[in-house]
């Protein structure tokens, strides 16, 4: 019996799709809403609308910008990308 291949939709029914962020793309996210926030007086929700994250995912990661900042300083000082064995 030869196989088909169904064609579906990215993300299924719902056409949601998971985006993942490196630590320097969260770090310049967060400093970009907390710009918008100071210098635009946008409420914290709304600069992260506009960021185009989710209001609790700005608050997660708000409260891990020290552990953020030290995983980038740890991985700008690595020679390669790759982990390695």
């Amino acid at each position: 019996m030869p196989r088909t291949a169904v064609a579906r939709r990215l993300g299924g029914d719902s056409g949601a799709t998971r985006k993942r962020y490196t630590v320097r793309q969260k770090i310049n996210i967060l400093e970009e809403c907390s710009r918008l926030q100071s210098e635009l007086n946008l409420s914290a929700v709304k600069s992260a609308t506009v960021a185009g994250i989710s209001a609790s995912t700005l608050r997660d990661w708000t409260s891990q910008l020290p552990e953020l900042r030290e995983r980038a300083k740890k991985e700008s000082a690595k020679k390669s990308f790759d982990n390695g064995p």
